[in-house]
C-alpha cells in the first residue's frame, strides 16, 4: 500500500501535468488575447514554463518512491544552478554598464568616425555601415542624387537611419507622425501649436515685412525621404518664391511650413487640415501634393497603421501582456534589442514578405471601378478641404504628383535592383491602372496636374533617389513648377503662426510626452 507520502508526490506530479497542458499556448491566447495573437518571446516563456511543469510532473510520479529527501536534493541541486545563474546574469549587467556599452542608439551611430571609409559602390548602392534603413540598402541610388560629397549624403543616410530606431509618434486624429529629431542635416521640430513638422529652410523673418504662410501637406515625397532638410520641395519653394516677391518688389516675405508625413494619405490630411484650423492655425495658402499614397492601403480608406493600432489597443485593455517588458531596464535587454531588431529587419527584408506589404497597398483592385472609387477618394478630400478653407478663408491648391508607379522609366532604377523592379507596384496590371488613375484624373476640376513631369525632366535624367522618392535636383524642380501656380499678390498675409484667442484646444503635448517617454525607456 503506498504511504500518505506518496500519494502526496502522486498528488502532486498530477497536478503539475495537468497544469502543463492545460495552460499552453492555445487556451491563454484564447483566454487572455482578444486579437488572437501572441509575441514571439510570450510564446517562448509559455513554451518553457509548459516544459517545466512537465518535467517537475513527470519526476514525481515515476520518483515518488525514492522519497522525499530525493526531491530535497533535486531542489537544492537546481536552486544552486539558478543562483549561479543569476549572479551571473548580475554581474553580466553590470559589467555592461559600468563598462558604458549601452548608448542611445542614435548618438552611438553617429559618433562613429566613418572618414576616408567607402560610402558606396560604383553602381550607387549604399555600403552597408550598420547605419542604414532597409530603404536604403534595398533602393538607394547615390548616382541619381546629384553632384555632392559622398560625405554629405552619407550623413543623410545616417540620420534617417537614427530616425528610423525611433519609431512613429502617434498623433491625434490623424494616427501617426514622424518623431522630434535633432540631426545636422534632418530635422524634425514642432510647429507653433506642438505638432512636429519637418524642418523648412525659411529666410530670417524682417518684422517689416508681412509674412504669407504657406502650408504643404502630402506623404513621404514631400516629407523629404532620403533628403536633407534644404532639399525638400517646400523649402526649395521658400526660396523660389521669396526670390521672386523681391524681383516682384512686394513687401512681404514668404514662410512654408512643411506638414508632409510618410504613409500618409488624402484622407488624413483633410483632417490634419481641419484639426489645425480648429486649433487657432490660419496659414495664407495650403498645397496638397498627393497621388502617390493615394492608393493605400488597398480600398479601405483608412490609416496605413490600422491594423497595428487595432491589435494596440486591444492590448492595451484587454491584451497578454508582454512579459519582457518587466526587464527593459537591464542593460542585456537593451544591447539584445538592437540585434533582434536587426534580425526581424532581415526577415522582413525577404522577397514573400515585402510582395505582402507590395501587395496590402495593392489590395484587390483590379478593373476600371476600383480606378474610380480612389478618384472619388480624391474627390471628396479636395471638395472637404476647399470648403473649409474656405469658411476660414485659406487659399488651396491640390497638384496630382509626379508617381513613381505611373510613368517612372524603370531603365532608370540601380541595375542591381533591375530584379526587384518586378515587384507587384511596377508590374503592367498596376501602371495600366494608374494610367487608367492619371487619365480620369486629369478630368478633375481644381486639380493642377503634374502627373507628367517626369517626361518633362527628362526620360533619360534620374529623378528617383530609391523606390519612390525625389532627389535634390528634382524636389527644386518640382517647387519651381509648383511656383508658377502661387500669385503671392492674391494671398492675404497672415498675421501670426496661430491665434490661440479662436483656437478650440490648446497647445498639443503629445509629441514631446512621447519624445520624453521614448528616452526613458532607450537611457539605461
Amino acid at each position: 500500500m503506498a504511504s500518505t507520502q506518496e500519494r502526496v508526490l502522486l498528488l502532486a506530479g498530477s497536478v503539475c501535468i495537468a497544469i502543463g497542458l492545460l495552460c499552453n499556448q492555445w487556451i491563454l491566447t484564447r483566454l487572455f488575447s482578444p486579437d488572437g495573437q501572441l509575441t514571439l518571446v510570450n510564446k517562448i516563456i509559455i513554451a518553457m514554463f509548459n516544459v517545466t511543469s512537465l518535467t517537475i510532473g513527470y519526476l514525481l510520479l515515476t520518483k515518488r518512491k525514492e522519497g522525499i529527501r530525493y526531491f530535497v536534493e533535486l531542489y537544492r541541486s537546481f536552486t544552486l544552478i539558478c543562483f549561479n545563474v543569476l549572479v551571473l546574469l548580475v554581474l553580466t549587467n553590470f559589467v555592461i554598464y559600468m563598462g558604458g556599452m549601452v548608448t542611445l542608439g542614435s548618438d552611438a551611430a553617429s559618433s562613429i568616425d566613418i572618414r576616408g571609409a567607402k560610402l558606396f559602390e560604383e553602381d550607387g548602392r549604399p555600403v552597408d555601415n550598420g547605419r542604414r534603413t532597409a530603404l536604403a540598402m534595398g533602393w538607394f541610388d547615390y548616382t541619381a542624387y546629384g553632384d555632392y560629397d559622398p560625405a554629405y549624403v552619407g550623413e543623410v543616410l545616417d540620420e534617417f537611419w537614427s530616425l528610423e530606431q525611433k519609431g512613429f509618434f502617434y498623433q491625434p486624429w490623424v494616427q501617426h507622425t514622424e518623431p522630434l529629431f535633432q540631426g545636422e542635416l534632418v530635422s524634425i521640430v514642432s510647429d507653433a501649436g506642438g505638432l512636429p513638422i519637418r524642418n523648412t529652410l525659411n529666410p530670417s523673418q524682417d518684422s517689416t515685412k508681412a509674412v504669407i504662410r504657406i502650408y504643404a501637406f502630402g506623404g513621404s515625397t514631400t516629407f523629404g525621404y532620403l533628403v536633407s532638410d534644404e532639399h525638400t520641395w517646400p523649402t526649395y519653394l521658400s526660396r523660389v518664391l521669396n526670390e521672386r516677391a523681391r524681383a516682384q518688389k512686394l513687401d512681404v516675405q514668404v514662410e512654408v511650413v512643411n506638414y508632409g508625413k510618410g504613409w500618409f494619405a488624402p484622407s488624413q490630411e483633410t483632417i490634419l487640415l481641419i484639426d489645425l484650423l480648429k486649433s487657432g492655425h490660419r496659414p495664407s495658402l495650403v498645397i496638397f501634393m498627393d497621388g502617390v499614397n493615394s492608393w493605400g492601403p488597398g480600398l479601405e480608406d483608412v490609416p496605413s497603421f490600422t491594423q497595428k493600432a487595432e491589435k494596440g489597443f486591444l492590448r492595451a485593455q484587454h491584451g497578454f501582456p508582454d512579459l519582457t517588458t518587466c526587464f527593459d531596464w537591464l542593460p542585456l535587454t537593451r544591447i539584445a534589442r538592437p540585434v533582434l531588431a536587426a534580425l526581424h529587419a532581415d526577415r522582413n527584408s525577404t522577397r514573400s514578405e515585402v510582395e505582402e506589404e507590395d501587395n496590402r497597398w495593392i489590395g484587390v483592385m483590379s478593373d476600371e471601378s476600383d480606378v474610380d472609387m480612389i478618384v472619388r477618394r480624391f474627390r471628396y478630400n479636395r471638395k472637404i478641404s476647399k470648403s473649409v478653407s474656405n469658411m476660414f478663408g485659406v487659399h488651396t491648391l491640390f497638384i496630382l504628383q509626379p508617381d513613381v508607379f505611373y510613368n517612372y522609366p524603370l531603365h532608370l532604377f540601380r541595375p542591381t535592383i533591375s530584379d526587384a523592379v518586378k515587384r507587384p507596384l511596377f508590374n503592367e496590371k498596376v501602371r495600366a491602372l494608374r494610367r487608367m488613375f492619371h487619365h480620369k484624373m486629369k478630368e478633375e476640376k481644381d486639380i493642377i496636374y503634374l502627373g507628367d513631369l517626369f517626361h518633362e525632366w527628362g526620360d533619360d535624367r534620374k529623378a528617383i533617389i530609391d523606390s519612390a522618392h525625389y532627389s535634390p535636383a528634382f524636389h527644386r524642380f518640382l517647387a519651381e513648377r509648383v511656383a508658377d501656380y502661387i500669385d503671392l499678390r492674391k494671398l492675404t498675409p497672415s498675421s501670426k503662426p496661430i491665434d490661440s484667442s479662436i483656437a478650440t484646444g490648446g497647445i498639443r503635448g503629445s509629441a514631446t510626452r512621447q519624445a520624453r517617454l521614448l528616452e526613458e525607456i532607450q537611457t539605461p
